[in-house]
């Protein structure tokens, strides 16, 4: 959330100084030149690098699901991401990727000494990330129920994580279990993998969070999937053309069972933890009916 948002703010101040066009102009430029062995970045986007020293080469990230636009845009400005993906348990590193810019949404490959597996895969190979090593934790402190409900009869760890392993062993999240929406068909969404996409087609958003929430019409009850979308410009987000058409836009970009189909504006933005993560508890469970349907 905070690189998401320092990204933004890149952007925001350039187009609020009238350098956006230019911006884009020189990383076409930049890239072009970069083909052929010659890095003007730190030069070329020095207004960028100045509040730095100057000397802003990388940025490692973990903690939540990384927009990979966030890190190609990075990347061409000169700022090499690097992902790596962790937990408590664990020591707390399970992965970190070398490479972000070929591949922008592994969190890498285990690290050394460390197992990892996907538990109870489905069609997609999309399931519970499992961690086994020397660096995971023996146990909860005075807690074998606990204990007992993360292990499993081979002594791997279940992260809470929902992920899939590619043919190399790269480790690619999804999002938290426990965020997983369950739809009544029984299809799974991941939710942070559809808040990435809203992202990177609303640009003007400050906090987007999807949840499933009771959609009335009439004397007619349904769940639906639902966006709560913030944007502090209050004359963007009277924009219910613009906003419908990106999230259409958006709907175009996912699976019918993905796609959103009722958006919430909310005056003030969302409560968040320390780390800048939405809390997810206490969203609405019914659409308020003064947002958009899409459907």
């Amino acid at each position: 959330m905070i690189l998401n948002a320092f990204y933004k703010n890149i952007w925001a101040n350039a187009r609020k100084a009238g350098k956006e066009e230019k911006l884009k102009k020189g990383i076409k430029i930049s890239n072009l030149l970069r083909k052929f062995g010659i890095d003007k970045t730190h030069s070329m986007f020095k207004d960028i690098y100045e509040p730095f020293g100057g000397k802003l080469d990388m940025i490692i990230s973990g903690g939540s699901m990384l927009n990979p636009n966030v890190i190609k845009g990075m990347s061409d400005l000169g700022i090499r991401i690097e992902n790596g993906y962790g937990i408590t348990e664990c020591g707390p590193l399970i992965s970190m990727n070398s490479d972000t810019l070929s591949e922008h949404l592994s969190v890498g490959k285990a690290c050394p000494g460390l197992e990892v597996k996907i538990a109870n895969p489905d069609e997609n190979g999309i399931g519970d990330l499992c961690v086994r090593g020397k660096s995971v934790f023996r146990e909860y402190y005075k807690d074998p129920e606990a204990t007992a409900a993360v292990f499993d009869a081979e002594g791997f760890f279940n992260t809470g994580d929902s992920a899939r392993i590619d043919a190399q062993g790269r480790i690619f999240l999804m999002g938290r279990k426990k965020n997983t929406i369950v739809l009544p068909s029984g299809k799974n969404i991941c939710p942070e993998e559809v808040e990435n996409i809203i992202e990177t087609n609303l640009d003007f958003a400050e906090d987007i969070v999807v949840y499933q929430a009771e959609y009335r019409v009439g004397n007619a009850t349904r769940d639906v999937l639902c966006a709560g979308i913030y944007i502090p410009d209050e004359a963007q987000r009277a924009d219910r053309g613009a906003i419908t058409a990106a999230m259409k836009r958006v709907n175009a970009l996912l699976p019918d069972y993905k796609q959103i189909e009722y958006v919430e504006l909310p005056a003030s933005g969302y409560e968040k933890t320390s780390t800048r993560k939405i809390k997810r508890a206490g969203l609405p469970t019914v659409c308020s009916g003064e947002g958009i349907s899409l459907k």
